[in-house]
């Protein structure tokens, strides 16, 4: 569903890319419990090391309390500049001559050049990721086909 993946940076002055694009082959919206007829595409954009700290605080004494979690999206500032920069970066992609002949009408339409709309957009769309680690599947690999190699050798 997502196999097409783009690692980015919205600063060049970063030492790593700061976000990344997922392409998904298929229309995703709300995690797809809002469902559209048709074909299309969705472009995800993630924000990867995000400035915003949240807190984890009992909540009692008791361990029988779940605890009480904040995690604070998008209070920093930068996130959201972040954010805005790598949208209007993924909307110059998907507006690329070579998507033209795949293209139809967005979902929820946006004004490239305008961060104001952008960003409200943003903040009523945007969710968390479904898992805590991150891209750790080609470290696996690799170290799985290393692992392979010495079993084979010895």
């Amino acid at each position: 569903m997502a196999e097409t993946q783009g690692f980015l940076l919205t600063d060049t002055t970063e030492p790593s890319p700061d976000i990344q694009l997922a392409l998904c082959t298929g229309i995703v919206d709300d995690h797809t419990r809002k469902n559209h007829l048709g074909h299309g595409y969705t472009l995800h954009v993630t924000l990867v090391r995000p400035k915003s700290r949240g807190t984890v605080q009992l909540k009692s004494a008791s361990a029988l309390d779940a605890p009480l979690i904040d995690p604070a999206f998008l209070t920093d500032p930068r996130d959201m500049a972040t954010l805005i920069k790598a949208t209007q970066m993924g909307y110059d992609i998907m507006q690329s001559a070579a998507l033209e002949p795949y293209r139809g009408a967005m979902l929820y339409p946006l004004e490239r050049n305008n961060p104001v709309q952008i960003e409200q957009f943003l903040r009523d769309h945007s969710d968390t990721e479904y898992h805590t680690c991150g891209n750790t599947n080609a470290p696996t690999i690799m170290i799985a086909e290393k692992a392979a190699e010495l079993i084979k050798a010895d």
